[in-house]
């Protein structure tokens, strides 16, 4: 009996845990890729960072807030908020999303 009431406990436990979850939106390869490209191509080409950052630490910055930008919008909608004018509230998000990778 005791087993299983132990048994049943242990059960429960684990089907209330919360699973960690991937990335809350899922961008097309081809877009995320491209979002990275131009991410790069427009910070290599900015001579105060690339006094700072290597070429590598770039790439991996527009990772970062590649992976960042997926988890908070869907593709359509990171697509339309970033055409431009650009919002002043989403260039803000930009530098602080680009800041916080950067660390």
């Amino acid at each position: 009996m005791i087993k299983h009431y132990l048994l049943l406990v242990i059960t429960v436990c684990i089907t209330m845990c919360a699973t960690p979850s991937p990335a809350q939106n899922t961008w097309p390869a081809i877009k995320k890729q491209n979002f990275k490209y131009t991410c790069w191509v427009s910070l290599k080409d900015d001579p105060e960072l690339l006094d700072t950052f290597s070429p590598s630490m770039l790439k991996s910055i527009c990772s970062c807030a590649a992976d960042r930008w997926e988890n908070a919008y869907n593709w359509e909608t990171f697509d339309k908020i970033t055409k431009p004018p650009l919002d002043p509230d989403i260039g803000q998000q930009f530098f602080e999303v680009s800041y916080e990778c950067a660390l």
